[in-house]
């Protein structure tokens, strides 16, 4: 009876360790934003003045939605698109940033696929990710 109760008070410790390093995480992780500036602060991209979206495209980004994103951005004035270095060698010939470290596969957020930034005049106003179906509306 004695290490029964030592083993449910060791396993209650920890429970109870696990539970304040997972909240002690949470209040250091970054918002979406501040991971968004820290990215263009780390690729040295300064954000242009007026409107303007960036779009993102990590290397497990899906190839269709690729294409399509970066069809969109050279259609428009208005839109950067940055693409991890490992899929690099797919946008030869085509105006894209190269995040040559492939950063922007390692950001801590909860986005993925294509990702597409809006900011006014440095405010950044949405950041939303795009899957294969939603990218149709670049088409």
């Amino acid at each position: 009876m004695y290490v029964q109760l030592k083993i449910k008070q060791w396993i209650c410790l920890c429970l109870i360790s696990f539970m304040i390093f997972l909240n002690a995480c949470s209040k250091n992780k970054l918002s979406d934003k501040e991971v968004f500036l820290l990215y263009m602060e780390e690729l040295d991209f300064k954000l242009p003045k007026g409107e303007h979206s960036v779009i993102i495209l990590p290397t497990l980004s899906c190839v269709g939605c690729r294409e399509v994103a970066v069809n969109y951005g050279s259609k428009k004035d208005n839109v950067t698109v940055i693409v991890s270095g490992n899929i690099a060698s797919e946008f030869k010939n085509r105006d894209v940033i190269v995040d040559t470290n492939s950063i922007c596969d390692d950001l801590n957020w909860d986005h993925y696929n294509v990702i597409e930034v809006t900011f006014s005049d440095g405010e950044i106003e949405t950041i939303k990710s795009y899957d294969a179906e939603s990218i149709e509306r670049y088409n």
